[in-house]
């Protein structure tokens, strides 16, 4: 019968223990290889499940969108604007819940749009993209841009002020906001011949056909919801309510702008306009010098035209005032004879001749 109380190693061996010992430790180390063997296996067992395993509806969209957003900005690196506002459009329609790239996405078309001078539509992506992240700084100076570009000076002093207080240490937003201001104030001085295109010395009739064009070009029926030409159809009628006046457009080219505040308040002292021209002329007269021909035939009025004895017929005469001529003037008016009354009346005409010349003086100073 077995004992089994008898140490085991007594049954083996030095040599078999040493085998089994180094048996041992290659088994050891054959596994620590395989559990390596399964971490690599693991890992690209992972990286298969992942490549394998069916994308999510929001992971397509996502890499969708990117694609055709790089397409669009290739296109406008191209020059190609028409193609990139397209190649954006298709891009807004695949993820509309994606705020981040669709605030981009506007903002690139409307890049584009302003390329292609459609300022009006570039605002409202300006707007669109601002309403998606508020604190997208290039959009409000691009946006200021197209303002400025469709003469709307106040809304693009507003936008680029806005990029000041985002971004203040822009000089380039500086320095536009400083040209839109400038721009304001030349746009506030109001050149009426310009706003209908016509020259200052052209006719009513060309007046009231350039009116006509510009009206039914720039009518609002015609322009639904254009701020811009708004604007131009009133000042058009502002154009020709004062060019089209005989009077104000007198003023106008005398003043310019600045007479535009006084015809709400101005009286027509002529009554008629219609007969206006002759009525300046009339008043222009009164203050008229003659022509030297007819120096022998003044002489012998007054200023509004009436005989006035006291003058002398000869205009030589009445600048020397001597005495043959005050003679003359004395005996017609104090009717003495003799010597001493001619001497008299010459003296007299002497001092008629002078009293007269003070007259022309004055009406010199007029």
């Amino acid at each position: 019968m077995l004992n089994l109380t008898r140490p085991l190693r007594a049954m083996w061996s030095i040599p078999q223990l040493t085998e089994a010992q180094s048996q041992k430790d290659e088994a050891i180390r054959e596994l620590a290889i395989a559990k390596q063997q399964i971490l690599k296996l693991e890992s690209d067992l992972r990286l298969i499940r992942k490549h394998f395993k069916p994308k999510t509806d929001a992971e397509i969209r996502l890499e969708k969108l990117e694609e055709q957003k790089e397409a669009g900005n290739a296109a406008f690196s191209a020059n190609r604007f028409g193609e990139a506002c397209d190649l954006y459009t298709d891009a807004l329609d695949i993820d509309p819940d994606n705020k981040e790239i669709n605030a981009r996405l506007y903002a690139n078309r409307a890049a584009a749009r302003f390329q292609l001078g459609r300022y009006a539509e570039a605002i409202k992506d300006c707007g669109a993209a601002l309403k998606l992240d508020p604190n997208y700084t290039k959009v409000y100076a691009r946006r200021a841009q197209c303002h400025f570009n469709l003469e709307d000076f106040e809304d693009a002093i507003r936008d680029f002020e806005l990029a000041i207080e985002k971004d203040n240490g822009n000089r380039e937003y500086q320095q536009k906001l400083w040209e839109a201001k400038e721009a304001l104030k030349q746009s506030q001085i109001k050149d009426f011949y310009q706003v209908l295109d016509v020259a200052r010395n052209c006719s009513a009739a060309d007046i009231k056909r350039a009116y006509k064009r510009l009206a039914l070009q720039h009518h609002p029926d015609k322009n639904d919801g254009d701020r811009r030409a708004e604007a131009r159809f009133k000042m058009i009628g502002e154009a020709y309510t004062i060019l089209s006046n005989p009077r104000h457009r007198h003023l106008y080219d005398m003043f310019g702008d600045k007479a535009v505040g006084m015809f709400n308040h101005y009286e027509d002292p002529y009554g008629d306009m219609s007969n206006w021209a002759e009525n300046e002329r009339e008043e222009e007269r009164q203050y008229e010098w003659p022509d030297s021909d007819d120096y022998d035939n003044w002489g012998g009025h007054d200023w509004n035209g009436n005989a006035d004895s006291g003058w002398s017929n000869n205009w030589n005469n009445w600048n020397t005032g001597d005495g043959g001529g005050g003679g003359g003037g004395g005996g017609g008016g104090g009717g003495g004879g003799g010597g001493g009354g001619g001497g008299g009346g010459g003296a007299g005409g002497a001092g008629g001749g002078g009293k007269k010349k003070k007259k022309k003086k004055k009406k010199a100073g007029k």
